[in-house]
């Protein structure tokens, strides 16, 4: 279903004044929109991808599917009123996530010149399953190459799953590759017994149990021409004469699944789907701008097509496969603010799925402007960042590993993913802000879904940015390609190869977490990884990997986080291991820097130490087999670090990059090992293999005691980690950051770098007014909307989170200076300097800021603050 500018112009105009619409501004934006934030959404694989059986599950808050990709066959969906908060069930086991299951029978296929042909196996590749998308809100796999679709351009036809929280699509893709005749697309779903009542709302049909009146809703894609149904199966189907060499067709099913009142829950989809909520968009920034927008009811959304700025970086090209890194010195400080009204003039609330794309997909090639560090906030119109978050999902791979550059959803693209509810007869006026490099100033920080279609292996990969000019901080979670979930790690505002700035760094990867190495020598894979997109951008960004090792003997999860900043990458990392039975080890790492399987550097100086100093200095030992090369010694101290200096690249293809200082600080260690919950961290160095991901290199590995090859049931391990890298030189680092400058000109190439960010963000937090709920990075539950406290210490800028706060609007931080008590203020365009996020749990909001706590001469000395926010 699409309209026109002019016809959505005509029925703001109509709903305004003939309906008399209530409008809400910046100051009363109704809680109702916020309702969605109560629904989640999570795609995993059941099992690990490494050596599992390749079944993948969806679960939101309404319904639950699990598929069995090399079977094209669902073993089960179910819909349900699933009252679990997000946070439980990203830690379920999938017995908790499936408790009983509903097999549906599926088939889909091609009829041509009347016979039949169901697809009924697939490619057998795990890159055929494509991950396209997935985040807070959306989920979508492409299913390709399939054997049983024949004339048709294998690798830009199959299966199409598109999953939000209340509705899911099984859409059939094809693109001929020869002139066709005679051709059927058929999609077709049986339900089990007990769904045998027909529902029909017009073209809307459904499915009920008359028994507690749920069931399923059903629509025929847009492309379809028929909708049967027929017992309890559904069926929909597409019949062309001819189908024409290189044109998609496409048909299927889209549903709703309800879990009660479906005879209600029917006629507000049927409006919902033909009369959708209207919407109005214009840039205002860089450029004024009115832009398209079309309810696309395939995937759901509202599509609110951005305008592609078509600029090449100027002065630092991107490397073959490399996203454009965009802005440059005249640009960094680059907004693209669009306005944007959301009608719904019927009696009922309606729900708003809205996706803002830019790319190739949508305008025939165009490079997606800074597409490396996107970030992305949903404001008010006075500017206020409201807290319904936006799933950042992108690509930018054209010709990778496998050199297929024809992939359907290869190349430059990005959709901005949200969903908020509309309540009846009113319009929402709201402004979409993509914040390209600086957020008040200061490098961004964001957390992106990147699709690998065009690079390979395509499943999940992560990217983290600190700025807009190239990756920060990588990860897969799976350990598809590599075994290590922590990958690329860059440097920050480090001169390019050609002396350049705004451009990318080297990589300098990568680290683990909880490698364990069973008594037969195989690696305890990393299985059932859910993950939680808590915090996108950005400020701070907070993103939540949690699974179970392959035998299910123990639980793990790691948050990863990075904050806006002017001087250094950091990575925060806390992270929990919980022992669930009895378990013996060959070997067992928590911690690894670099990772034994990526690792892209080697270092000669190593040196670990705690809030004293440097404890030891030494020679690293690289050659011969893998092994460790020292004892495993204990590391004692209120934190400890380690750094690693006198480095090179092993790579012939990073050696053009500069390189950086790296180092790792572990904070907050506690530890229940054998029942003893007095245990250190130990540590031991490691030699590593050789391979494709980096030649052979010492790293450093956080270990059980020595000895200690078992673990109890009940154990557990926590820590907060902090990964850093530090430019080698001082005329490496282009950034403003004095105190930084400071350090490189006195303690280039030292371990004095790392020891100076252990102690200097050592952060003793005073809350005088509110609770401490986190040290580092600081996170305060206000009281009454108001929080005062002190810090001691600080490097650079420090995220500092306000819980529990009334109302997102123009919250109020204050920092005394000559004992009066003057606002921070870091605005360039308006209100650009902080972030919110709606807690749905308790319908507050929390506030974050980044504050900068460089002190003269790095001394430590007591920063005092006080918070206050607008009661709702």
């Amino acid at each position: 279903m699409r309209y026109s500018i002019e016809l959505k112009r005509k029925v703001i105009f109509l709903a305004v004044f003939l309906l008399s619409i209530s409008f809400c501004n910046a100051q009363d934006i109704p809680k109702v929109a916020f309702k969605n934030q109560k629904d989640y959404s999570f795609m995993w694989w059941e099992k690990t991808i490494k050596t599992g059986n390749k079944i993948f599950a969806i679960k939101t808050n309404r319904y639950r599917l699990e598929f069995d990709y090399p079977n094209l066959s669902i073993n089960d969906f179910s819909n349900h009123k699933d009252l679990t908060s997000e946070n439980i069930v990203l830690r379920e086991t999938n017995a908790e996530s499936f408790p009983s299951k509903e097999p549906i029978t599926f088939s889909f296929g091609v009829k041509r010149d009347g016979v039949m042909n169901w697809c009924q196996e697939t490619s057998g590749t795990d890159d055929d399953c494509q991950l396209i998308e997935t985040g807070k809100y959306f989920q979508r796999r492409f299913i390709t190459n399939l054997p049983d679709l024949k004339g048709v351009i294998s690798n830009n036809s199959g299966l199409e799953i598109s999953s939000w929280p209340d509705r899911i699509s099984f859409i059939l893709k094809t693109v001929p590759s020869t002139n066709l005749k005679n051709i059927e697309l058929h999609t077709k779903l049986t339900f089990p017994s007990e769904y045998n009542t027909i529902i029909v709302e017009g073209e809307v049909k459904a499915l009920k149990n008359p028994k507690n009146g749920s069931g399923y809703i059903f629509l025929k894609s847009s492309q379809s021409n028929r909708i049967v149904v027929k017992g309890t199966t559904v069926e929909v189907t597409l019949s062309k004469q001819e189908f024409y060499q290189g044109v998609e067709e496409n048909s299927g099913i889209i549903i709703y699944p309800v879990s009660e009142d479906i005879d209600k829950k029917i006629v507000e989809i049927s409006n919902q789907e033909n009369q959708p909520v209207v919407i109005i968009a214009n840039q205002v920034a860089p450029i004024e701008k009115s832009l398209d927008v079309n309810y696309n009811q395939d995937k759901g959304w509202h599509e609110i097509t951005l305008r592609s700025d078509k600029i090449k970086s100027e002065s630092s090209p991107a490397e073959p496969g490399e996203g454009n890194p965009g802005p440059q010195d005249r640009n960094n400080e680059r907004m693209e603010q669009v306005q944007f009204t959301i009608t719904n003039s019927s009696d009922v609330e309606k729900v708003a799925r809205l996706s803002f794309a830019k790319g190739r997909i949508f305008d025939n090639g165009a490079d997606v402007f800074a597409i490396p560090g996107i970030s992305a906030v949903l404001r008010d119109m006075e500017g206020n960042p409201i807290g319904i978050p936006i799933q950042l999902s992108k690509n930018w791979h054209t010709e990778g590993r496998t050199g297929v550059d024809d992939d359907y959803f290869r190349g430059s693209w990005y959709h901005g993913l949200t969903m908020l509810t509309v309540p009846a007869n009113t319009t929402l006026n709201l402004e979409y802000t993509s914040v390209n490099s600086l957020w008040g100033g200061v490098p961004a920080a964001s957390h992106a879904q990147l699709c690998l279609v065009g690079w390979g292996h395509n499943q999940q990969w992560d990217e983290s940015a600190i700025g807009a000019w190239g990756e920060t901080i990588t990860y897969e979670p799976d350990l598809d390609q590599t075994g290590a979930p922590v990958l690329d790690f860059r440097p920050l505002l480090v001169s390019t190869p050609k002396d350049k700035k705004w451009g990318w760094t080297g990589n300098l990867g990568g680290a683990d977490f909880f490698d364990y190495t069973k008594l037969d020598g195989n690696r305890g894979w990393h299985s059932r990884i859910r993950t939680q997109y808590k915090r996108y951008s950005p400020n701070f960004t907070e993103v939540t990997y949690a699974g179970t090792m392959d035998d299910n003997a123990m639980d793990f999860e790691y948050q990863a986080s990075i904050g806006r900043s002017d001087d250094i990458t950091r990575g925060i990392y806390k992270i929990k291991l919980k022992v669930l039975k009895d378990v013996t080890f060959k070997d067992f790492s928590i911690i690894e820097f670099a990772s034994s399987r990526y690792h892209h550097v080697k270092s000669k100086d190593l040196a670990w130490g705690n809030e004293t100093g440097v404890k030891r200095q030494w020679q690293s030992t690289v050659g011969g087999v893998p092994r460790y090369t020292t004892e495993k010694s204990a590391a004692e101290g209120e934190f400890i670090w380690f750094s690693f200096n006198d480095s090179e690249y092993t790579s012939p293809q990073l050696k053009r990059f500069r390189l950086a200082e790296r180092g790792f600080v572990v904070r907050d260690w506690k530890a229940k090992i054998n029942g003893d919950t007095n245990v250190s961290p130990w540590f031991a160095e490691y030699n590593t293999a050789s391979g494709d991901y980096g030649d052979q290199s010492a790293i450093i590995k956080i270990v059980p005691p020595k000895n200690c090859t078992s673990f109890k049931a009940g154990d557990f391990i926590e820590a907060t980690v902090e990964l850093i890298l530090i430019p080698s030189a001082l005329d490496d680092y282009y950034g403003p950051n004095k105190n930084l400058k400071n350090a490189l000109r006195n303690n280039a190439l030292t371990w004095e770098l790392i020891y100076r960010e252990a102690l200097g963000n050592d952060l003793a937090v005073d809350v005088t007014k509110g609770e401490l709920v986190d040290n580092y990075p600081i996170k305060i539950r206000t009281e009454n909307n108001k929080a005062q406290f002190s810090v001691i210490g600080g490097i650079g800028y420090v995220p500092l989170t306000l819980t529990n706060v009334g109302s997102y609007k123009k919250p109020f931080l204050f920092v005394k200076e000559d004992s009066k008590w003057k606002k921070v203020n870091q605005e360039v365009h308006g209100n650009d300097f902080w972030q919110t996020e709606f807690n749905a749990e308790n319908e507050t909001w929390d506030v974050t800021f980044n504050v900068n706590l460089d002190s003269p001469n790095d001394m430590r000395q007591k920063t005092e603050f006080k918070f206050v926010g607008i009661p709702n």
